[in-house]
């Protein structure tokens, strides 16, 4: 089978993209050589796969070179020659589909071939292309590359409207500010996943940045205040006014941010929320769907790359709502999203979210079906579908199944796979969800019940362990 970069490519090409590559071959613009397109139409009849046998070079050749004996060397040309097409093909389609870059180029194009005629209407259309849009780090990168063609024009003089026009300062406020905004959108990244990567940052380098947004602030007073609050709720999380007030800042801004900048704001408060949440505060339950549903209601939970939702997202989204009692809208949001779940995720966390759901509805048969379907792709997946499988045993009233799976659960905690912070919440998990056990099958540590659960529910809340609310919804059942 033909094992090269051309079909490791082409494989990635969605229908309409193979048929516009084949119109991009047949002009002679680009490609001149009639045997490269007989080559590539050949090859198009194993799409989308590419992983036919007959995709094999000598039975290639029969097709291409009736007659004729295998020439090695030839051949060799002819998939390297396709190969450099591809790549031609992909930066074309990507400088077409880039916008305002495209429009940059021409205005530096007409410069340099001396049309000033022609170059004051290019920076209107150029200028109204960023008006026509919303805030985001390209959209400022894009006005500091327009403000850089005015400052150049009224370096050389070579239009009476552009000789008066103070652009040189703006361009450096362009330039701060481009330098803030990716500096911000860096750090925050780091911040945010750093502890999953194993990324180090010295935070002192961001509180300079943070002061050096303040000392600028006049150039953009709006999005550095944001950007601000958005870095100090990672950079201070036990000081929750940040994150107050920047929920109420991007609620505030909202209209004026594209999706993808909704989105980093949004997730942003969104995973404090959470951690908030799993570190006891409760209160934060609500937070977390408010913020599902921003995502929602605003579009931006579709503003990931390639317009996937994020499948932790997808089954936080169902479980956040079930919390809140909001039943029909986690059932909407399963089936409405789930097509937007990347395709090799897609059934899996379909599956997940109706575990979760059925669980939430107290229908532990039927999350238990949806759990069977669940494949066990890796350890995480093992450790989640044994954490459920442990729930539903517990809700089902099955006490040596319940045993049984935490005891399973405990011996994959000697698992090199698994980080010192994964195994301390499967510790806590398996300690808390024992004591339930005991208290509910067998009367254990129940002498004094008030006292016995108040104060199970007062370790819980404070505890830092996965499945919190449920823990805590299984102790107050035991109260009631």
């Amino acid at each position: 089978m033909l094992g090269t970069s051309v079909v490791f490519t082409l494989r990635t090409f969605s229908s309409e993209e193979l048929e516009r590559f084949e119109q991009f071959l047949s002009s002679p613009y680009y490609n001149k050589k009639k045997t490269l397109l007989t080559f590539y139409k050949h090859l198009r009849k194993f799409a989308p796969g590419f992983d036919s046998p007959k995709l094999e070079r000598h039975l290639i050749w029969k097709s291409l070179y009736k007659g004729k004996d295998f020439n090695y060397g030839v051949m060799k040309n002819l998939i390297y020659e396709l190969g450099k097409l591809v790549e031609k093909y992909l930066q074309v389609s990507s400088f077409e589909r880039s916008g305002f870059p495209v429009q940059l180029r021409l205005a530096w194009e007409y410069i340099d071939r001396d049309l000033v005629q022609l170059i004051d209407k290019q920076i209107r259309v150029m200028e109204k292309s960023l008006l026509d849009g919303e805030w985001d780090l390209e959209s400022f990168r894009n006005s500091m590359d327009l403000t850089a063609v005015r400052e150049y024009l009224a370096g050389q003089k070579f239009s009476g409207n552009h000789t008066n026009v103070l652009v040189a300062q703006k361009y450096l406020d362009d330039l701060t500010l481009f330098y803030l905004l990716s500096s911000a959108e860096r750090y925050s990244s780091i911040l945010m996943s750093g502890s999953y990567n194993n990324l180090e940052i010295d935070k002192e380098d961001v509180y300079d940045l943070l002061r050096l947004m303040e000392r600028k602030k006049q150039i953009n007073s709006k999005l550095l205040e944001l950007l601000k609050e958005s870095l100090f709720v990672m950079l201070e999380p036990g000081d929750e006014s940040h994150y107050r007030n920047c929920k109420k800042l991007l609620l505030e801004y909202r209209s004026e941010l594209s999706l993808g900048y909704l989105h980093k704001f949004i997730t942003g408060l969104l995973n404090y929320s959470n951690t908030m949440l799993l570190s006891g505060k409760t209160s934060y339950n609500k937070e977390v769907f408010d913020n599902i549903s921003l995502l929602v209601d605003t579009g931006a939970i579709l503003a990931e790359k390639d317009g996937f939702v994020n499948q932790y997202t997808y089954v936080i989204a169902v479980s956040s709502a079930c919390n809140e009692g909001e039943y029909e809208w986690a059932e909407r949001f399963i089936t409405e999203y789930r097509k937007h779940l990347r395709p090799e995720f897609r059934e899996q966390y379909y599956e997940y979210a109706l575990v979760t759901l059925n669980m939430k509805k107290k229908e532990p048969e039927k999350a238990l079906e949806h759990l069977s379907k669940i494949r066990i792709l890796n350890l995480m997946d093992k450790m989640t579908v044994k954490r459920y499988e442990a729930m539903i045993f517990y809700e089902s009233g099955y006490e040596d199944q319940f045993r049984s799976v935490l005891d399973s659960i405990a011996n994959l905690k000697g698992n090199r796979e698994l980080s010192d912070s994964a195994k301390e919440l499967l510790t806590k998990f398996i300690h808390f969800a024992k004591r339930l056990g005991g208290m509910k099958f067998s009367g254990k540590g129940m002498e004094e019940p008030d006292f016995a659960l108040d104060s199970l529910k007062r370790e819980i809340i404070a505890a830092t362990v996965i499945n919190k609310n449920w823990l805590l919804e299984k102790a107050g059942e035991l109260s009631g």
